[in-house]
């Protein structure tokens, strides 16, 4: 089982284990006790009701400490931040959103602008009776109409990433095939900083940290962590060679006087990658290597299942090659399955997978739509992974995803649906030019990357069986505070930034 109907299980026992812990809770003695009122928050959140519930289960919370009952004060308390995620990015009533769409369409007929409203792919949530619309719905819709997102393009002059002088020099500058698969390399200067007001922290307890930084790959090499502060607090040391770059501190928070602040300084260097792939090269898999296991597997975001499976033979028809079998799915992709923006945040708590929820909605951000290119191609034997970092475009750096697929004697190759589709996105671009830029992205890939971690899911060190975390992706650190009744997680990422920059101030080739 899996996704809601797992997550509703474990909540229908954890209701009953409180009843029976608490005993008959009818008798107006225990109407007040801190699980009567946890069992009738649980009750509020399986209705949907997140806000109701979120309420009740700060006065389980409440209720709890003052009866001595320190682990299930901190459960209702962890509850009552799975309800504020699961309604977080979804912060639009009906009545709001309509006066949001007619400022951003004035000259769009309501009948249209309603119809965007009620259409089964915007995304929208209920809770407590009221339907809440996604915080980017409004550039959702853009992106899924051409027209509007290339009207938008037009309006500022320029379609990012798809027009910047960096990526045409590549994407346009045909390279000699001796000279891959990794050239040009850039070498890059980054820090990350978080720096939180004291007065948004608790007074005491344990601040437990996961700060990400840059690992070693085929194309990001020469990885060093020059420092990380406050050096004192730090338990695992960054390891530059892991599947995930994190590196654990744990912070006394009595000993923090004034804001928190926490730094980490790297450099790396990271290559453009070509590869030309004979397809009559292409070798046969050892499937029972554990690589070849690990990576066409099923998992918590790339979910492998029948329909998948059947999707995926579809795409590739009669080919056998995997090579041009990925490409296939590649461009089933690009073709079918249009950039939207995620409410990641709500898929994480409601343990809906990344990959899934494109299948069932047809879009998709760079990390859902690369979870589900991977899912496509582990279900027809072909080894995938889902790469995270970022990307470092001049001018667009910014949180990105992209893929990759194991090729039998030429190795992982990278695929970036994402990137590839900014192509549409332009007002001036030909066809012919839009098609060239979308070949690149297979089996090619530009140098302005930084690469955190090698996969979706990975398991962190250590790892906080029972946090509330969100574990997907870590382009931000990741909190956990025993101590804290706001959601720390949620402040570390609203406080943290990277600056990454090529060594020297210019990107050059």
């Amino acid at each position: 089982m899996t996704g809601k109907g797992a997550t509703k299980a474990l909540i229908a026992l954890l209701i009953a284990a409180v009843v029976i812990s608490s005993g008959c809770l009818s008798s107006s003695d225990r109407d007040e006790t801190g699980d009567s009122i946890f069992t009738s928050a649980m009750n509020e959140y399986l209705k949907a009701n997140y806000r109701t519930a979120s309420a009740l289960f700060e006065d389980a919370s409440q209720a709890y400490s003052l009866e001595g009952e320190v682990t299930r004060s901190i459960r209702a308390t962890n509850w009552k931040f799975i309800c504020q995620r699961m309604t977080l990015e979804f912060p639009f009533t009906r009545a709001e959103a309509e006066v949001l769409l007619e400022e951003a369409f004035p000259n769009m007929p309501r009948e249209t602008r309603n119809a965007w409203l009620d259409n089964d792919s915007t995304e929208k949530l209920i809770s407590d009776g009221e339907v809440l619309y996604y915080e980017q719905f409004i550039q959702n819709i853009r992106f899924r109409n051409l027209e509007l997102i290339r009207e938008m393009m037009e309006g500022i002059g320029h379609t990012p990433i798809y027009d910047s002088e960096a990526i045409r020099n590549i994407v346009w500058n045909a390279t000699p095939l001796h000279e891959g698969p990794y050239l040009n390399p850039i070498q890059f200067h980054g820090w990350g900083n978080l720096s939180v007001p004291r007065d948004e922290l608790p007074e005491n307890g344990t601040l437990e940290l996961w700060i990400p930084h840059p690992v070693t790959t085929s194309s990001q090499v020469n990885v060093k962590i020059v420092s990380i502060e406050p050096w004192e607090y730090i338990v695992h040391q960054p390891d530059v060679y892991a599947d995930l770059g994190l590196a654990y501190l744990e912070i006394p928070l009595n000993e923090i006087k004034g804001d928190l602040e926490v730094t980490i300084e790297f450099t790396f260097t990271e290559y453009e990658m070509r590869f030309s792939v004979d397809p009559e090269e292409v070798g046969e898999y050892d499937e029972g290597s554990s690589e070849y296991i690990h990576y066409t597997r099923t998992s918590e975001n790339i979910v492998v299942d029948q329909e998948i499976r059947e999707l995926a033979l579809s795409i590739v028809g009669n080919e056998t090659n995997p090579y041009l079998q990925a490409q296939k799915i590649y461009w089933y992709v690009v073709d079918n399955i249009p950039y939207s923006l995620v409410p990641h945040l709500y898929l994480s708590t409601a343990g809906i997978p990344e990959s899934q929820y494109v299948h069932e909605m047809g879009h998709g951000d760079c990390g859902a739509q690369s979870s589900y290119f991977c899912a496509l191609c582990r279900s027809i034997g072909i080894p995938a992974r889902d790469i995270g970092g970022n990307q470092l475009v001049p001018g667009t750096a910014g949180n990105h995803f992209w893929a990759e697929f194991l090729v039998p004697n030429y190795g992982w190759v990278p695929a970036d649906v994402t990137i590839a589709e900014i192509a549409d996105w332009s007002f001036d671009a030909t066809d012919e030019e839009r098609t060239t830029f979308k070949e690149f992205y297979f089996d090619n890939l530009d140098p302005y990357r930084f690469i955190i971690q090698k996969d979706f899911d990975i398991p962190m060190n250590p790892d906080p069986v029972n946090a509330i975390l969100f574990r997907t992706v870590h382009q931000a650190p990741s909190a956990v505070c025993l101590t804290s009744q706001t959601d720390v997680e949620l402040t570390m990422y609203y406080h943290w930034e990277f600056d990454i920059d090529p060594i020297g101030g210019e990107y050059t080739q």
